[in-house]
C-alpha cells in the first residue's frame, strides 16, 4: 500500500490506533489501548489487538534505550468516540532504522494497517517504512498536531497547565494550576532538538515567529562531548547533581557583588563557561558540573529569545512544551526563574502536567517480546553474531601474503570466544610496516564479530594521532579516565566487548598501563562485579617492522616458504622491539608480565603481492569506469609497479609502503592514459 500526505481520513480509522512523532533526537510513539471492544471486534480483530496490547503495555522499557512513560499514561479516556488508555513510548531517533528492520524481520507490521506520523522523520524515513513494512503512512503537519494536541489536553484536564510561584526554591517551588484559555493569544515555545516559537491566536490561526538551533539536541550533544554520557537520562541525571557556578562566570565574579547601576544581581550568569579558561577551574570541574552548566546555558538562551518575542508580540503568556521538558522538571524551573526574573514577574512561564513524569520510572530489563528480539542493539547473537566463518573466508580471500596472520588471528579468536570461562582477556598485538594489512585485518575482525561493525557500542577504535595527541600529564590523566570509562561501560553491558588501539607506537608512554587491570588474570569480585575475561584488546603498531623484514629476508633467501616461517622467532623479536622502542609499549608492564597473548607479525609484501593488489583495484575501477584506456591491463599494472618503491637496495624484494599507495598510483596511471568513453549498446 502506498503512502500519502493528503488523504480523506475515515470517520473511524481501523484499529489499532498508533501515532508517531519522529523528531531529530527522539521518537515518540503513542498507542490507544481500546477498552470497549464489541463482540464483533473481538471476533474479527481481538487477537491482533491483544497482541499489540501485550507487546506495548507489558513493559516499561524496551532494550536499553526504549522507554514507556508510565507517568504520562492517560487512563479511561474518550477518544474518537471510544474508551481506552493512551500510552506514550520514546526511543532515540538514531535507533529508527533498527526499529524498522526489526519490525520487518519479526513481522510486527502485520499487526497494524496504518500509522499516523508527524515530525521531520515522517518524511525522512517514509521510503524505508513504506517499502519494508507495506503499511499506510499517513503524514500530518507537525505544528497542526502540536496545536490540536494542546487543545485536546486542556479540554481533557482543566488543571493541565501550571506555573511555579517560587522556581528557585528546590525544596518547594510552589507549583500552582493555571487556567489557560486557548482562545486568547499566547506564545507556544516547542522545545525539541531545536526550538520553534509560535504566536497562537486560536486552534486554527497561528504562525511561526522564529526559532533557534540551540535546543535539546544541543544539550545532549554537548553533554556527550564534554562528559562521555550517551543518553538524555544520563545527561539529565548528571545535570541534577551538578553546580553550574563552578563552570559559569557570574556577575559577582567580575564586580565582586551586584552590578547596581543596571540592576544586575551578583548571582546571575555573566559568561557561560567563563571559568573554563582557568586551568585550576578546569581541574575542579566535574562531569555533573559541566552537564548542569550546559543545561543552564541552553535554557537561558531559550528564555531570552522567548522573552524578546513576547515583548515584540505583546503577549503575557508563554507556554513551554516538548519532550525535552518531559525528561526532567529541573529544566522547567530554570526556565520559569529566567522568565520571572527578566519580566519582573509580568510574564508567566506556563507548562503542561503532561510533560512531567508523575511517577518514578521502573526499568524492566528486556522483558517478553522486545527483550527477546532486542529492537535496539544489545548483547545478543543477532547483534553479536561472532561470524568466524565470515572472518575465515575474508582473511583467506582478501589478505595477501600473510599466512601466519591468518592462522594466529583465526585460531586465537575462535578459541577465546568458544571458551566459556577464559582465564583472561585476549590481547593481540599486530606489528609490521605500513601497508601490510593491520588495519584491514582489525576492520574485518570487528565486522565479523559485530553486526554494526565499528558503529557497535561494544567495539571501540582509538587512533593515537586523533584521540591521544598530547603527551603532557594533564591530558594523560584525561585519556586514562576516558579509557577506563569506555571499557567499564561497554563491558558492563556486554562481556563480548572489543577495543582496538591504532598507532600504538605514537601513543603517550605508559598510557596503556591503564588497561592492565582489565587484561590481567582475575575473576569478578563483589567490589568489581564486571567480568572482563571475555573482552578482546587489539594493538596496531609499526614497531618491530625492521625486525620482521630482516627475518623474512633471511628466510626468503633460505628458500623457506612463508607459511613455514618459525612463529616463535617472530614472537621473541617483536616482544623485545615493542619493549625497547619508543611508543605506547615502551617498558610496558603488560609485556613484562606476559599479558600479550600473541605478537602477530605482518610480513613485508613482495612484488607478486603488489601485482595482485593492483589487479584487484583495477578490476574494481573497471566496474564503474566509463572510459577506455590506451594500455592493456598488464601494461597498466607494470606502470604502477614502476611507481612503487622497493627495498632493501641489494634485492628490491619488498614494497616499502605495502599496498597502501596502490590506489593513488593506479589513479595517476589511468588518468594519464584515459581514452574515449566506452560505447554501449541500447537494448530494447
Amino acid at each position: 500500500m502506498s503512502s500519502t500526505s493528503t488523504r480523506e481520513i475515515k470517520a473511524v480509522p481501523a484499529f489499532p490506533w498508533l501515532g508517531i512523532d519522529i523528531g531529530g533526537t527522539l521518537v515518540k510513539l503513542v498507542y490507544f489501548e481500546l477498552l470497549d471492544l464489541t463482540e464483533d471486534e473481538i471476533r474479527t480483530e481481538g487477537e491482533i489487538l491483544m497482541n499489540i496490547r501485550h507487546y506495548l503495555t507489558s513493559n516499561r522499557a524496551y532494550g536499553q534505550d526504549g522507554v514507556r512513560d508510565h507517568g504520562l499514561e492517560l487512563t479511561n479516556i474518550q477518544l474518537g468516540g471510544r474508551r481506552g488508555n493512551l500510552h506514550f513510548i520514546r526511543f532515540p531517533t538514531s535507533r529508527m532504522p533498527n526499529f524498522i528492520d526489526l519490525c520487518s524481520m519479526r513481522n510486527l507490521h502485520t499487526l497494524t494497517f496504518e500509522i499516523y506520523a508527524t515530525g521531520g522523520g515522517a518524511y525522512k524515513f517514509e521510503k524505508d517504512i513504506v517499502e519494508k513494512l507495506k503499511i499506510n503512512w499517513c503524514k500530518c503537519d507537525e505544528l497542526d498536531t502540536l496545536i490540536q494536541g494542546l487543545s485536546y489536553l486542556s479540554k481533557l484536564n482543566l488543571k493541565e497547565c501550571f506555573y511555579f510561584e517560587e522556581p528557585q526554591n528546590d525544596a518547594n517551588p510552589n507549583k500552582n494550576p493555571f487556567t489557560f484559555d486557548t482562545k486568547q493569544p499566547f506564545l507556544l515555545v516547542n522545545i525539541g532538538s531545536g526550538i520553534s516559537i509560535l504566536h497562537v491566536d486560536s486552534n486554527r490561526n497561528y504562525r511561526r515567529i522564529t526559532g533557534t538551533s540551540i535546543g535539546g539536541g544541543t544539550f545532549l550533544g554537548l553533554c556527550c562531548l564534554l562528559t562521555g554520557c550517551s543518553s538524555y537520562d544520563e545527561a539529565n541525571k548528571l545535570a541534577t547533581e551538578g553546580d553550574s557556578t563552578k563552570i559559569d562566570k557570574l556577575v559577582r565574579d567580575i564586580y565582586g557583588g551586584d552590578y547596581e547601576r543596571f540592576g544586575l544581581p551578583g548571582h546571575i550568569v555573566a559568561s557561560s563557561f567563563g571559568h573554563m579558561n582557568l586551568p585550576e577551574k578546569r581541574e575542579q570541574a566535574t562531569n555533573a558540573d559541566l552537564a548542569r552548566a550546559t543545561l543552564v546555558t541552553v535554557l537561558n538562551n531559550i528564555g531570552s529569545i522567548s522573552m524578546m518575542c513576547a515583548r515584540t508580540e505583546n503577549v503575557d503568556r508563554i507556554l513551554f512544551s516538548g519532550s525535552f521538558l518531559r525528561i526532567n522538571g529541573l529544566s522547567m524551573r530554570i526556565l520559569a526563574y529566567a522568565m520571572d526574573y527578566w519580566s519582573s514577574g509580568q510574564i508567566k512561564a506556563v507548562f503542561l502536567e503532561h510533560e512531567i513524569r508523575k511517577t518514578q520510572r521502573v526499568m524492566v530489563n528486556f522483558a517478553s517480546f522486545f527483550r527477546a528480539f532486542c529492537i535496539w542493539e544489545c548483547c545478543s547473537k543477532y547483534w553479536i553474531p561472532m561470524n568466524m566463518t565470515q572472518l575465515d573466508v575474508r582473511l583467506k580471500e582478501q589478505l595477501m601474503g600473510q599466512p601466519l596472520v591468518h592462522n594466529l588471528i583465526f585460531t586465537s579468536i575462535s578459541s577465546h570466544i568458544n571458551t566459556e570461562h577464559p582465564s583472561k582477556a585476549l590481547v593481540l598485538s599486530l606489528h609490521g610496516s605500513t601497508g601490510t594489512g593491520k588495519n584491514f585485518v582489525a576492520k574485518h575482525i570487528i565486522e565479523s564479530l559485530y553486526r554494526n561493525g565499528y558503529k557497535s557500542k561494544y567495539a571501540r577504535l582509538y587512533v593515537a594521532s586523533r584521540d591521544f595527541m598530547h603527551h603532557d600529564e594533564e591530558h594523560l590523566r584525561q585519556y586514562k579516565d576516558r579509557i577506563k570509562h569506555d571499557i567499564e561501560k561497554a563491558t558492563s553491558s556486554c562481556h563480548y566487548a572489543t577495543f582496538v588501539f591504532d598507532e600504538v607506537d605514537k601513543m603517550p608512554i605508559k598510557l596503556l598501563e591503564t588497561i592492565i587491570f582489565y587484561i590481567d588474570f582475575h575473576v569478578p569480585t563483589y567490589a568489581q562485579s564486571i567480568d572482563f575475561r571475555k573482552t578482546i584488546f587489539i594493538f596496531l603498531s609499526n614497531t618491530g617492522g625492521k625486525e620482521i623484514n630482516m627475518i623474512a629476508h633471511k628466510n626468503h633467501f633460505a628458500a623457506i616458504k612463508r607459511e613455514n616461517y618459525n612463529i616463535a622467532e617472530f614472537q621473541r623479536a617483536l616482544a623485545n622491539a615493542a619493549f625497547s622502542e619508543a611508543g605506547g609499549l615502551w617498558h610496558a608492564s603488560l609485556i613484562e608480565r606476559h599479558l600479550v597473548t600473541f605478537f602477530i607479525p605482518f610480513l613485508p609484501l613482495e612484488r607478486s603481492h603488489i601485482r595482485t593488489c593492483i589487479r584487484r583495484q583495477l578490476e574494481l575501477t573497471h566496474e564503474n569506469d566509463k572510459h577506455e584506456y590506451k594500455l592493456s591491463d598488464n601494461d597498466i599494472i607494470d606502470r604502477v609497479i614502476d611507481l612503487i618503491e622497493f627495498s632493501p637496495p641489494d634485492s628490491l624484494l619488498y614494497s616499502v609502503s605495502g599496498c597502501k599507495k596502490v590506489q593513488q598510483k593506479l589513479a595517476f596511471i589511468l588518468e594519464s592514459n584515459r581514452g574515449n568513453v566506452k560505447q554501449t549498446k541500447n537494448e530494447f
